[in-house]
């Protein structure tokens, strides 16, 4: 019998295959999984262990995966409002960093999602948003304010209200797509979606002073 040591949480999110898509505002979309890793000789995870934490599909989609376990979503939609209300991150990466990492996905990220959208494959459009290519683009662009207002504050909390755009314009995504699914919307509703969000993420760029990149 191993001797178990200090556990090692590892947080995941967990694509959620066609069949078992939500409704609208269910709670079962999303699930990030706090998982013990047991140090036995075998080296697997040890299942028995596992803490899930379900959370609303609107929540994953508007936060970085390392910060479903301790972040409260972003709620500040008013110009004069806090737009760091119920949240702190402390970013890993710098602001050029996170530039280069949003640069380096999206394009393939956009391009899956006209793809799918083209394909008339909505239930594969939604679990695209959370996985890669474009949640590296989701999770730079989450990020890259907090990278920001640590070298210039005005331009941080600029940025954090273009990326409050950015994730109203994901969850518009999602649940047109989802709509689309039900033929409640066509293609053309999710495409406008799709060049909607991508202009918000250009205007989240834009908000990065040249002195920053």
């Amino acid at each position: 019998m191993s001797t178990r040591g200090p556990a090692t949480v590892v947080t995941t999110a967990t694509r959620v295959p066609p069949h078992r898509r939500a409704a609208k505002g269910s709670r079962s979309a999303v699930v990030a999984s706090a998982t013990r890793r047991g140090d036995g000789d075998d080296g697997r995870v040890d299942r028995a262990a596992d803490v899930v934490v379900v959370v609303g599909r609107r929540t994953a989609l508007g936060m970085g995966a390392s910060a479903l376990m301790s972040a409260s979503p972003l709620a500040a939609r008013a110009e004069d409002a806090d737009p760091w209300e119920g949240s702190y991150v402390k970013p890993a990466l710098t602001v050029p960093q996170y530039l280069d990492k949003i640069a380096t996905s999206r394009g393939p990220a956009f391009e899956e999602l006209r793809e799918l959208t083209d394909q008339l494959k909505f239930s594969q459009l939604n679990n695209a948003l959370v996985i890669a290519p474009f949640d590296d683009v989701r999770q730079s662009a989450y990020f890259l304010p907090w990278a920001l207002v640590k070298l210039d504050e005005d331009a941080g909390v600029a940025a954090q209200r273009r990326w409050l755009d950015f994730r109203e314009r994901l969850i518009q995504l999602d649940e047109t797509s989802i709509d689309a699914g039900r033929r409640e919307a066509d293609e053309t509703d999710v495409g406008r979606c799709v060049d909607r969000l991508e202009a918000a993420l250009d205007e989240l760029i834009a908000a990065v002073p040249t002195s920053s990149r």
